[in-house]
C-alpha cells in the first residue's frame, strides 16, 4: 500500500468524522435553543439562529471564492483554510466567554444561597 493510499484514507476518515460531527451538532442546534432560552425569547432566538446560519452559509462560499480565484491562484482548499480558521477562532473564543460568565454566575448564585 502506498504513502498516498494510506495518506487519503486517513483524510477520507478525518473528513467523516467532521461531517458526522458537524451534522450532528448542527442538528441538536434547534433543541438546545428552544431548551435554554425562556419561553419568552424562544422564537425571538431561533429567528436570529436561523438569520445567522442562513447569512454565513451564503457568505462563507462566496468569500472562499474569491480568495481562491483573486489572491490564491485557484487553490480552493486554502482559500476555504482562510475563510474557515478565523470563523473558528471566534465561535471558540465566544463559547469559552460563555462558559466563563456562566462559571462567575453559578458562583454568585451559590454565595448568595449560602448565606
Amino acid at each position: 500500500m502506498a504513502a498516498s493510499d494510506i495518506d487519503h484514507a486517513l483524510l477520507a476518515v478525518v473528513l467523516f468524522l467532521f461531517l458526522f460531527l458537524t451534522c450532528t451538532a448542527n442538528a441538536l442546534v434547534p433543541t438546545m435553543l428552544q431548551d435554554l432560552t425562556p419561553a419568552s425569547l424562544r422564537a425571538r432566538s431561533f429567528a436570529i439562529w436561523s438569520f445567522v446560519v442562513s447569512v454565513f452559509c451564503a457568505v462563507g462560499p462566496l468569500v472562499a471564492g474569491m480568495l481562491s480565484d483573486l489572491l490564491l491562484n485557484g487553490r480552493l482548499l486554502s482559500a476555504i483554510a482562510i475563510t474557515a480558521v478565523p470563523a473558528l477562532i471566534v465561535s471558540c473564543g465566544c463559547a469559552v466567554r460563555s462558559v466563563i460568565v456562566q462559571g462567575r454566575a453559578i458562583a454568585r448564585w451559590t454565595a448568595c444561597s449560602e448565606r
